[in-house]
């Protein structure tokens, strides 16, 4: 679900984010699931999905190039950066 907030697109779900992801990127699909070593179905359900893992969702923006931070609300510093490598 998209939401206007300040003049900035605000995202919310894993799923839209994944999808806008995989959009911007310029990735394909099949693209992505070579680069992580998946079949394309898998990918393909993995994105379909209503719930996602930390893991798996890192793992995914990882692979187009992205990364998953948390950041703390009040002074918008970045305090921790998801690696799903680890």
């Amino acid at each position: 679900m998209k939401r206007k907030k300040s003049g900035e697109d605000v995202l919310y779900g894993a799923r839209e984010i994944l999808r806008e992801a995989v959009k911007e990127s310029g990735m394909t699909q099949k693209a992505l699931a070579e680069r992580l070593g998946i079949l394309p179905t898998s990918l393909s359900a993995g994105l379909s999905r209503e719930h996602i893992s930390l893991d798996l969702f890192s793992k995914y923006l990882n692979g187009m190039g992205y990364a998953v931070a948390v950041l703390d609300k009040c002074s918008g510093e970045v305090r921790w950066v998801v690696d799903p490598e680890k």
